[in-house]
């Protein structure tokens, strides 16, 4: 898989950091993993670690089905 944004930070960390929580890290611990192995500034914004910290309870609150339905996206 393939993650990139115009300047490889923000978004491509944040991509990074959400792609750890749901296969189970602690969103903390997430983004100090990206930003230690992939760049010190990776997750720049308040709203990006805010995203990152929601991604446990917008997948806890979608059904299996939807996840995997494209149209209820």
């Amino acid at each position: 898989m393939e993650v990139a944004c115009s300047g490889g930070r923000g978004r491509t960390g944040t991509t990074l950091a959400c792609l750890a929580v749901l296969d189970g890290v602690p969103a903390i611990d997430a983004v100090r993993y990206v930003r230690q192995h992939y760049h010190p500034r990776a997750v720049e914004t308040p709203w990006q670690r805010r995203y990152v910290q929601a991604v446990p309870v917008v997948i806890a609150n979608v059904s299996p089905s939807a996840l995997l339905s494209v149209s209820a996206w």
